[in-house]
């Protein structure tokens, strides 16, 4: 949808004739009308080998002139020296988004803006994000944060549909009302109804696009006791860990803890506090016990052969297991 919106004549003519994006798609292709994307992962940055620094890619897309100002807004003062292959995801994400800010756009596009990015830094990135929104500018955001989304949000398009079928973008509408309409399954706006009636259902009206609600509720007190009786499966020790680097060092220091069966452990911060380090030098010291979703895995781009290749060489040993089957 996102490339749709940058726009190409071929589009125009083949796909978009008689909609309502075909006027926008011909200012586009006609160059009355630019369009610049903050792309979902920023690929075109980070280019291992390249040793540029964070001063240079933003000194090259600083259109606008505000790219110190743009610094102070996103925290990346103290990094304009450092070389991109030494930032963090969230870093990058901060950059990705400066580097579309300082551009000169009608339209700016962010597809997916503040994921890597801790609570503060969200924040931080949507006043930028609002702050290109004037009488001559308008913004686009993608986002699966329903919070962020309603902040950043005057007006919210939902999507649904089906993969390699169809795809519906339903009205406008106020960012609570698509939200909660989101959550629920259907639109009414979409001639949509959340209980079918039967037997005769209303032939012009269609059923919900998700069969049940969203629910959010949170875990009873009974679960919370049968936690603290839980059988322990891990611990570790109160510690200290030195990073040093050839710009900067690092300590991380960890209070003594255990880790109990049935339960889900939740570790929030700032970005650059350390909880990836933390992560890791647990994996290392229970490799027995610990698998671990790195924040970037870069190596499943690099993996030559299809989905089914990668899971026989990684977890083989588990696809013919009947619960993995109903993942």
């Amino acid at each position: 949808m996102l490339r749709s919106l940058v726009g190409s004549e071929m589009c125009i003519r083949d796909s978009y004739r008689g909609s309502s994006l075909q006027n926008y798609l011909k200012l586009i292709a006609e160059g009355e009308l630019r369009a610049v994307v903050k792309p979902q992962r920023d690929i075109c940055f980070v280019k291992p080998g390249t040793h540029r620094t964070v001063q240079e890619v933003l000194s090259r897309s600083d259109e606008r002139g505000c790219g110190e100002e743009l610094c102070c807004q996103l925290g990346l003062g103290h990094l304009m020296d450092r070389e991109l292959d030494a930032l963090s995801g969230g870093e990058l994400q901060r950059l990705s988004i400066a580097c579309t800010a300082a551009k000169h756009a009608d339209v700016y596009i962010f597809d997916e803006p503040c994921s890597f990015l801790d609570i503060k830094q969200r924040l931080k990135a949507l006043e930028v994000i609002r702050t290109l929104c004037t009488d001559s500018t308008y913004v686009i955001v993608v986002e699966h944060d329903l919070a962020i989304l309603d902040a950043a949000s005057d007006s919210i398009c939902c999507m649904f549909g089906s993969p390699g079928a169809y795809g519906v973008v339903t009205p406008r509408s106020g960012p609570h009302q698509a939200i909660n309409q989101f959550l629920g399954g259907y639109f009414p706006a979409l001639n949509m109804y959340p209980n079918p009636p039967n037997p005769n259902p209303n032939p012009c009206g269609r059923r919900r696009f998700r069969s049940e609600p969203l629910d959010f509720s949170p875990p009873n007190h009974e679960h919370e006791e049968q936690l603290s009786q839980a059988p322990q499966l891990l611990s570790f020790e109160p510690s200290s860990l030195v990073l040093q680097g050839d710009q900067s060092s690092f300590t991380l220091h960890t209070d003594g803890g255990d880790l109990r069966a049935s339960q889900v452990l939740g570790l929030l911060g700032e970005n650059g506090c350390g909880k990836t380090t933390f992560l890791s030098r647990l994996a290392e010291e229970h490799a027995d016990l610990v698998s671990v979703k790195p924040q970037m895995n870069t190596c499943l781009r690099d993996f030559d052969g299809t989905v089914s290749d990668l899971l026989e060489a990684e977890i083989g040993h588990i696809l013919g297991d009947r619960l993995f089957g109903l993942m």
